[in-house]
């Protein structure tokens, strides 16, 4: 049935409150979270549920709408074979590279900023982080031996039992023995840092695919671990839902 002209309250209104609907939720990933929303948002007691039922009803006593599978000249039924895109997407790489020991996480799968994704293999940088570490005791021991022998070299300058030379030698021990423990202490910065990438981890939440790389492979800072986006990616086989002709 084609009629040009429906009346307030009829198809176009359902039309209009339908796109307003649809623009509110484009952006969501459906699940739980999205379904908890729309009960409490919308649920039996809202306008919007109210005037949706009213006009399915009017709809389907007027023979516009339909509230089951049918068939017919009044009614389109299609398949296609559609590749749903997020409308943003980033990839994930991984900073350090090494062997990929865990994937903890199902393609597909939503995730929280921080949770854990990846794990490559630690052991190499937990070896790192430990020579960093006694290397910073070392320029410590090392500085604080040069202080000493600076200091006294001071006293007995005042004493005049050795020369002037000899203290300011001893002085650029220190220096040079503070510039090293600052660069040790550097080298463990960066010891720790690529200690703590060896886990690989997101940056905001997001639905992660697309995984490159499996357990046992070695993954390396170009390749992508994985990509993140604002709502799944699907692809499949779909059909459309019965629909009036309009």
């Amino acid at each position: 049935m084609k009629n040009e002209d429906h009346p307030i309250g009829g198809r176009d209104e359902l039309i209009q409150i339908s796109i307003g609907f649809m623009r509110e939720v484009k952006d969501m990933t459906p699940g739980a979270e999205m379904e908890k929303w729309l009960n409490e948002k919308y649920g039996e007691e809202s306008q919007l549920y109210r005037d949706l039922a009213r006009l399915i009803r009017v709809g389907v006593a007027e023979g516009w709408a339909a509230n089951l599978e049918v068939n017919g000249p009044n009614y389109d039924w299609d398949e296609y074979i559609g590749h749903f895109e997020a409308p943003q997407s980033v990839e994930l790489h991984a900073r350090v590279t090494g062997q990929l020991t865990q994937v903890l996480f199902r393609d597909g799968q939503a995730v929280q900023e921080g949770q854990p994704l990846f794990v490559i293999d630690p052991q190499p940088y937990k070896a790192a982080l430990d020579q960093a570490r006694a290397a910073v005791e070392g320029a410590e021991a090392t500085r604080k031996n040069a202080i000493s022998i600076e200091a006294r070299s001071a006293i007995l300058v005042e004493r005049n039992a050795v020369s002037r030379e000899k203290l300011e030698t001893d002085q650029m021990h220190v220096g040079t023995a503070t510039a090293a423990l600052h660069a040790a202490q550097a080298a463990l910065e960066t010891a720790e840092l690529n200690y703590n990438w060896t886990t690989v981890r997101p940056l905001s939440p997001g639905v992660f695919r697309a995984v490159v790389f499996r357990s046992g492979t070695t993954s390396g800072r170009e390749p992508p671990c994985s990509r993140r986006s604002s709502r799944s990616t699907r692809s499949g086989s779909f059909s459309t839902v019965p629909r009036a002709s309009i």
